[in-house]
């Protein structure tokens, strides 16, 4: 009796474990067929990143031809030199975790995003602010002889109410660097400096050398960094670069002394300092001229 009840556990337990081996191998040949599936999907998606990283490097060569225009645009115009190339805090993420998290294709593409990122922003910021140093005086429309002749009346230019000469400090400190030519601080022979470096306090307020209208108040991601112009008609603007903050915006009419920003150390500095130009017509001038013709004036309004 004992020997039939041992015989049915033993067919039973057989039976049991050929069902699960059955159902074990039907599982295995699924997961095969998923991991065949996967694999061909992981190659095809290797494929469409190799196309985008070989076209992404085309790009990418491309935005380092624009960045080298970009910088003899800015030479001919006298606007100080954009900063060299440097890793976006993306791309240095992409690279570091290149060996770790993404595929040599994949880290290689994200940086070279990066890189096109930044040097785009660079040039789009350089053109900008061109275009606001290079507008000059608005022309009238040419009358022809059929148009009535209207009687004359005095006009102004719409974003100038009255025509100031700047004068006198935009900030107190310290001038490290005179306009004119100069040992390069980069250390690459010499470069003619458009403006005076004044040293001072980081945060210390900036102010207007003369009344007139803010034309540009952002982000010049090539060399001056948080940058202010300001338009005191008849084609003379100062700018104000490296700053660390901005109190104006475009269009915002500022009067004599006030502050449009902070000193700071953005853009391509070596330290805390302001830069400051005037230019005349887009062309830059030595501001200690308008800075010593101020003290004259002061000094013969004293005497009187």
């Amino acid at each position: 009796m004992l020997a039939i009840v041992v015989g049915i556990a033993v067919v039973a337990v057989a039976g049991v474990l050929d069902s699960a081996r059955r159902s074990a191998e039907a599982d295995v040949a699924w997961l095969r067929q998923r991991l065949t599936e996967k694999r061909a999907l992981v190659r095809a998606l290797h494929a469409d990143l190799a196309v985008v990283a070989q076209a992404t490097e085309r790009v990418s060569q491309m935005a380092t031809i624009a960045r080298d225009q970009n910088v003899a645009v800015r030479r001919l115009v006298q606007l100080e030199e954009a900063r060299d190339a440097r890793y976006t805090p993306a791309r240095l993420a992409a690279i570091d975790d290149a060996t770790m998290h993404r595929s040599e294709d994949g880290a290689r593409t994200l940086a070279q995003l990066a890189f096109l990122e930044e040097q785009f922003a660079a040039t789009t910021d350089s053109l900008a602010l061109m275009m606001v140093l290079s507008k000059g005086p608005e022309t009238p429309a040419p009358v022809t002889r059929s148009a009535k002749v209207e009687p004359k009346k005095t006009t102004v230019r719409p974003a100038i109410a009255e025509v100031s000469t700047p004068g006198g400090w935009p900030v107190v400190g310290t001038v490290s660097s005179r306009f004119g030519w100069r040992e390069s601080p980069w250390g690459r022979g010499t470069q003619r400096h458009m403006g005076l470096d004044i040293t001072a306090a980081y945060g210390t307020p900036v102010r207007v050398s003369a009344p007139g209208v803010v034309v540009f108040a952002g982000r010049d991601s090539g060399g001056y960094g948080t940058t202010v112009v300001v338009d005191h008609g008849r084609n003379v603007k100062t700018l104000y670069g490296h700053l660390s903050g901005v109190y104006v915006r475009p269009g915002q009419r500022v009067s004599g002394g006030a502050a449009v920003g902070a000193v700071g150390n953005s853009g391509r500095s070596t330290g805390v300092h302001l830069h400051y130009e005037v230019r005349v017509g887009n062309v830059p001038v030595d501001p200690m001229l308008y800075v010593q013709r101020a003290r004259v004036e002061q000094v013969a309004l004293a005497t009187r």
